[in-house]
């Protein structure tokens, strides 16, 4: 320490004393052979008055009397064992620890390497499986004997296992060694050529009751089992086997060899399935229906929906060649003559199998009835009609019969009588079909169609007049309707009721008549088919007017004949009269209201404008208002395209 001031200087010095810390270290032989002796050399470091050192030498023996430097220590075993040294080294600072193993391996190896006895004989494919328990040796050296690679194994591995795949003898070397010593032992494993498990079936599709026969093709055994499939076996080389249900069934082979020493070799054969298929029962199906000629048989096969084929054969001694196939699972035939029959199914499977049945029966006769067919229609609504028939029958049982009318029942005897009626004063048609059942005691009938028979009536006729029963000159036309309701074949006449004595046909007629008057119209309506009629009739009337106007549609000016040559109306009667002619651009070219005291036009144009253009020739257009002295409108000319009266209209100059 060294210490300053303004005068001096002063310094003081001392002295520390510094210990290093135990470190142990050693050094030694990390291998040897038992009984090995050990050298164990001390280099810890760290050394001082109160160092202490401590040794464990893993073998359960410890020491602390060693001073560092070398050591010896022996160590002894059987086994391949290690042993760990600890060195603890201690000083006044602390303390220090390190390890070191030591592998000390015996100088004899005790092989222990054991086969399963069943393992010793066995059929290729074969496994052995050797069990390891060896004291002494680290590795385990295997050749098998069948130039496979030589395996290596650790001491530690318990198990190795080793497949043949060829028979023989086969001889095992296994080397066990250790660093120190090794020895070798021998095993003998037999291996014999197995069994090879073939076969067929004969046939893999059979019927339910039928034999599965084998063809045994195995090699190289001495002893069979045949497995059915369904819990049962056979021992034998071939056999046969009757299945009690119908299926699909496993068969399978099991082929052995017994060896010497009583190895035994066994082959299972892959499955070769067989279908046992049932038999389907042959049933017939019958449609229940009278057996009357004629008789048409239709059957079906009950249950046959798995069949592979179906065969009918209907038995008929009437008809050559007499008997008649039909395949299918439905059928028919038709019998056209009595007698017993009989009709056979044969069904049959997929596997082949068949069963066949055969029903019988009797095919009757069937009463025919023989008859004048009635068509017929009257309008008589009141009427009664006997109908007989007879029969063409070689039965001698006896014959029923059943009438009907429009298909309800109406009677069973023969002859049969019915009353037809229908009601009056319409008009109608009522239609009736009349049948009749000859049935014999078996059933066996049929319904002919014996006749129709129609009564048509006609209602009272009703005329309808248009436009009115009433009209005045000029207007001389009717409309004549029948409004009553007709048959399909209704005729129609009419009678004017005027001079002319016409008579027209239609269900609605037009009539003009010639004159002023009263006619009585007549209408005979009748059935074209019945001959009868209903009539009507009604009276129309045409008055007469005092007066009357004609408008004539040309004149010709330079006409001989004198009537010709001027435009003037014929007309009588007239109160007023206002006569306009227009030309074709609607110009007025004459006015005139002139009438004499008899109420007649007086002032005629003759074909001059007021102007005094003389026309040519051409077209123009005429209006007329008029009443005449009863003081009734004129209604116009008739024009002939519309059938309508109009007060205008046109007339041409003709030059």
């Amino acid at each position: 320490l060294k210490a300053f001031s303004g005068c001096d200087t002063s310094i003081k010095r001392d002295s520390v004393k510094v210990f290093a810390n135990a470190k142990a270290r050693f050094t030694s032989i990390p291998t040897g052979c038992s009984p090995f002796r050990d050298t164990i050399i001390n280099n810890s470091f760290g050394q001082d008055a109160f160092t202490v050192y401590y040794w464990d030498f893993g073998d359960n023996k410890r020491d602390t009397t060693f001073a560092p430097g070398k050591l010896l220590h022996t160590y002894n075993t059987g086994i391949i064992d290690t042993f760990t040294i600890r060195l603890i080294a201690q000083n006044r600072c602390g303390r220090d620890t390190q390890y070191m193993d030591v592998v000390v391996s015996p100088n004899i190896i005790q092989p222990q390497v054991s086969i399963n006895g069943s393992q010793l004989y066995g059929c290729a494919p074969h496994m052995v499986t050797f069990q390891n328990s060896s004291l002494g040796a680290s590795l385990l050296y295997w050749d098998f004997g069948d130039s496979s690679l030589i395996e290596v194994t650790p001491n530690s591995q318990s198990e190795i296992s080793h497949t043949y795949m060829k028979p023989g003898v086969y001889s095992i070397h296994i080397t066990l060694q250790n660093d120190c010593t090794d020895t070798t032992i021998v095993k003998q494993i037999t291996v014999y050529d197995p069994p090879l498990a073939s076969f067929s079936l004969v046939n893999t599709l059979l019927c339910d009751g039928d034999a599965v026969f084998t063809n045994n093709t195995s090699t190289n055994a001495n002893a069979y089992e045949w497995l059915w499939g369904d819990n049962t076996s056979t021992s034998a080389f071939n056999t046969s086997h009757i299945y009690s249900n119908a299926g699909i069934y496993n068969v399978r082979l099991v082929a052995r060899k017994t060896n010497s020493f009583g190895s035994l070799c066994i082959d299972t054969s892959s499955i070769v399935p067989v279908n046992i298929v049932a038999r389907i029962p042959a049933v017939i199906d019958i449609s229940q229906a009278a057996s009357c000629v004629p008789h048409t048989i239709n059957v079906s096969a009950a249950g046959a929906a798995a069949a592979a084929k179906v065969d009918w054969y209907f038995y008929d001694t009437n008809v050559s060649p007499g008997i008649f196939h039909v395949a299918g699972p439905t059928a028919a035939y038709t019998y056209n003559n009595a007698g017993v029959d009989s009709v056979k199914l044969v069904i049959e499977n997929k596997a082949g199998c068949s069963d066949s049945v055969t029903r019988q029966f009797t095919v009757y006769n069937t009463p025919l009835v023989i008859f004048s067919p009635l068509n017929a229609k009257t309008c008589n609504t009141d009427t009664v009609i006997t109908f007989n028939v007879s029969l063409n029958y070689t039965g001698t049982d006896p014959v029923n019969y059943e009438w009907f009318i429009n298909d309800q029942i109406a009677g069973n005897s023969n002859p049969f009588i019915y009353h037809f009626q229908a009601p009056a004063g319409v008009t109608a048609s009522s239609p009736f079909n009349i049948k009749v059942l000859a049935k014999n005691s078996f059933g066996c009938g049929d319904t002919t169609l014996v006749g129709n028979f129609t009564i048509q009536t006609l209602a009272q006729q009703k005329i309808v007049v248009a436009p009115s029963v009433v009209q005045e000159q000029p207007n001389y036309t009717f409309t004549f309707t029948d409004t009553s309701q007709g048959l399909q074949n209704s005729t129609y006449l009419w009678s004017t009721g005027d001079r002319s004595g016409q008579q027209l046909p239609g269900k609605q007629i037009t009539y003009t008549y010639g004159d002023t008057g009263t006619y009585h119209v007549k209408l005979l309506v009748q059935d074209f088919e019945t001959g009868c009629s209903q009539t009507d009739s009604i009276n129309v009337f045409v008055l007469a007017v005092p007066g009357y106007l004609y408008v004539p549609n040309a004149f010709c000016p330079g006409c001989q004949k004198a009537e010709l040559r001027q435009f003037l109306p014929l007309a009588k009667g007239l109160k007023d009269y206002h006569l306009v002619i227009f030309n074709i651009w609607g110009q007025k070219v004459f006015e005139t209201r002139g009438i004499d005291a008899n109420g007649v036009p007086n002032e005629p144009w003759d074909g001059n404008w007021k102007s005094g253009n003389n026309i040519q020739q051409g077209a123009f257009s005429w209006y007329i208002e008029a009443h005449y002295i009863n003081g009734s409108e004129w209604k116009g000319m008739m024009n002939p395209k519309t059938g309508k009266l109009q007060k205008q209209g046109f007339v041409s100059i003709i030059r």
